[in-house]
């Protein structure tokens, strides 16, 4: 721990002490005395306290009212004062007492308000002993994440590019946003922003000396961050918040979850199943090295924690794509097979709104998963609860992916004057025979066999493959009998 001349001096300035002193920006004391005949140059760390200004070529420092032996009581109590403070802090590490504990210690000695949060800017912890007068800070106490207008204020000042291009410190005194000057730490893991410590200088205004203390804590965060990081605890806390609330259902805003989701590391948009994993035993290495392992062999899958539940979330362009080339999910088959786990696969979705949706299929996957096998699809077990009569249910095929499907078909027959939806019903409805499908429908056989090619190809499907038959043969049955789209 490096204590420099301006920490000395902010110290001071707050015992009321107003100094006049001879040395270099940010030079670091490494001891100090009263100004002798013969003293170390500038350079040797040694600070000289003296009862006025001198012209000794030296780093010295004096304070009006504030004889030299009266200075250097003051400087031994802030020596001893920090010493104490990284000591405790450095023991806080040690214990991993976590986060909260090193604000809890830097109250006394910074003396603002902080908070830090994490990559989906959900408080992880705060200075509970400091109050503030400020909105934002306020609103992230009683929330626990900031408003959707503090938000969109980050997005429209372009905050998130700053905290995740900066480098070291990042001092902010537009006021924009937050009331009092701010300085922000951002903390990067193979460059994904993942934690964020912020200062309001609600307390003390900005200065050197309080950069430094600043900086003296921050580096304590950060090697317990990394230290979690690399212990895979972190993966419940870097991104879970916003999963978490996504999985319960508790987001129902369309741009909070993009600007959110956006920061994260989520694409609203692009397709994603959810993974669950069952409860049971399984080696030692659970649950953290098991989420570690599962990012570093089968990337871009990520694990999230939702209570106590490991919750695998896997998003890229073609979900279907990704699973073939890894046969399927035989090597997911494997990979569970060896830490005796089950898993369970929803829908493919892509807006992450549904995602409860998707955790929900994922869980009735292994509650229907009789047979025991090692990883089960939600489309193989649709069967098992497509007429169940209940709301919940009905709603969870509503927004599954053939729901989402027929939805959209009929949705865009309803935009372009088309009826590709009736075509697709009564197609499957007749046994995919063109002949009784166009007499029904009163169009050419040729039409008719034309029109569901377009259809499959609008779709993404082929109706060659009967769980897709089956399924969507199904999802019609429900609109008929529930009207599940309405």
């Amino acid at each position: 721990m490096d204590i420099t001349i301006g920490i000395i001096i902010e110290l001071l300035a707050r015992d009321g002490i107003d100094t006049r002193q001879h040395a270099a920006e940010g030079a670091v004391v490494r001891s100090f005395a009263r100004l002798t005949e013969n003293p170390k140059p500038p350079d040797s760390g040694t600070l000289y306290l003296c009862d006025e200004a001198s012209d000794a070529e030296c780093m010295w420092l004096c304070a009006a009212g504030c004889g030299a032996e009266e200075l250097l009581s003051h400087v031994q109590a802030i020596f001893l004062l920090m010493h104490e403070w990284y000591e405790t802090m450095q023991d806080a590490l040690l214990s991993q007492q976590g986060i909260q504990e090193i604000l809890t210690l830097s109250e006394p000695v910074i003396g603002n308000f902080i908070s830090v949060s994490d990559s989906a800017l959900a408080l992880l912890a705060y200075t509970k002993n400091i109050s503030t007068d400020d909105p934002v800070s306020l609103y992230l106490i009683e929330n626990g994440h900031h408003s959707n207008e503090t938000y969109r204020k980050f997005v429209e000042q372009k905050r998130f590019k700053a905290w995740t291009s900066g480098n070291g410190l990042i001092v902010n005194d537009n006021r924009t946003i937050a009331k009092h000057t701010v300085v922000s730490r951002v903390f990067t893991f193979n460059r994904a922003y993942f934690t964020h410590v912020v200062m309001s200088c609600n307390n003390h205004e900005i200065s050197a000396g309080l950069l430094d203390l600043f900086t003296i804590m921050s580096k304590i965060i950060d090697r317990y961050v990394k230290h979690e990081w690399d212990a895979v605890s972190f993966y419940s806390q870097g991104y879970n918040s916003l999963v978490s609330e996504l999985v319960g259902g508790k987001i129902g805003d369309y741009v909070d979850v993009v600007e959110r989701a956006h920061i994260a590391g989520l694409k609203q948009g692009e397709e994603y199943v959810v993974l669950l994993i069952s409860e049971g035993s399984t080696n030692a290495a659970f649950p953290g090295r098991l989420a570690r392992d599962i990012s570093e062999q089968f990337f871009p899958i990520r694990p999230f924690y939702y209570g106590t539940r490991l919750l695998l979330f896997l998003q890229c362009k073609d979900v279907r794509a990704y699973l073939e080339e890894r046969g399927n999910g035989k090597l997911l088959t494997e990979f569970f097979d060896s830490h005796g786990l089950h898993c369970g696969i929803s829908d493919v979705f892509t807006d992450l709104l549904n995602m409860s949706a998707a955790y929900k299929q994922a869980k009735l996957a292994l509650t229907a998963n009789v047979k025991k096998t090692t990883v089960v699809f939600f489309e193989d077990v649709f069967v098992k609860y497509a007429f169940n009569n209940d709301p919940e249910m009905l709603r969870l095929f509503r927004n599954g992916r053939y729901g989402n499907m027929l939805r959209a078909l009929r949705e865009s027959d309803h935009e372009k004057h088309k009826n590709d939806f009736d075509v697709l019903k009564t197609y499957l409805f007749n046994e995919r025979r063109p002949a009784e499908s166009a007499e029904k429908l009163f169009m050419h056989r040729n039409n008719v066999v034309y029109r569901v090619s377009k259809i499959e190809e609008l779709l993404g499907i082929s109706l060659e493959d009967p769980q897709t038959k089956l399924n969507l043969f199904l999802t019609f049955l429900l609109e008929d009998a529930f009207h599940i789209f309405d």
